[in-house]
């Protein structure tokens, strides 16, 4: 992978979860002062394109390569607290203004697609978006994902889990060398945890992400 020094700072100070998860936002003042010009962005950080991702299509689902235009439906879904609270841990959306949250998300997109340690797909049904999945970490201990649900009618532990185990089965987890994938979802997202629970993740315990408490789960790799 090619190295990017402002994503080397953010793992190295094991900050990058919370970055990928709740973007600069997520930090606190002394944790955006450690990592310096890099952060303001005039340090040397490489701003090259990430690499693409395998994509999957099943009937009308499809999992591809996460798209800037999705911001803006990304943005409006957060205004609900259900999105929010899965995204965030916080129940209560922020109030900002529209424009401030796309400007938010554009943001949260061009950092994010420079990691060379991740991978970022769209979920869209019929070209419609309904979430994205963010596996980050890939080499750098954490192997870890997320998956955001936009669509308040498709989350549910039924969908959740029929668009994770297509994504389990398809990706050449051994060409990235992940045995093992994990996952931080907040304390009260029972709506994930049956789901996720639904698969064969297992839970390993509880630590904190944002300042807000989250269960990582586990996942072990069929036939690795």
């Amino acid at each position: 992978m090619i190295g990017n020094s402002l994503w080397d700072a953010l793992y190295n100070q094991g900050v990058a979860e919370r970055v990928h998860r709740l973007g600069f936002a997520g930090l606190s003042a002394s944790e955006c002062g450690r990592i310096g010009k890099l952060f303001s962005g005039k340090g040397p950080a490489q701003t090259e394109k990430q690499a693409g991702v395998p994509e999957v299509s099943e009937e009308s689902l499809s999992i591809i390569t996460l798209k800037k235009e999705h911001m803006r439906e990304r943005a409006r879904t957060l205004n609900l607290p259900l999105h929010s609270y899965s995204l965030t841990g916080i129940p209560a959306p922020p109030p900002t203004l529209w424009e401030s949250r796309r400007r938010e998300m554009r943001r949260w997109y061009r950092l994010v697609t420079t990691d060379p340690f991740a991978k970022l797909w769209s979920v869209e049904l019929a070209e419609n978006y309904l979430g994205d999945i963010d596996l980050y970490g890939i080499g750098q201990g954490l192997n870890r994902f997320f998956f955001y649900v936009g669509a308040t009618e498709l989350r549910v532990p039924e969908f959740i889990a029929h668009v994770l185990k297509i994504w389990l089965v398809k990706m050449p987890w051994q060409d990235w060398g992940i045995n093992i994938l994990s996952t931080p979802i907040f304390i009260q997202d029972g709506i994930m945890l049956t789901a996720l629970q639904s698969l064969g993740f297992f839970e390993l315990g509880t630590s904190l992400l944002g300042g807000e408490y989250v269960r990582i789960l586990a996942y072990k790799i069929l036939n690795s």
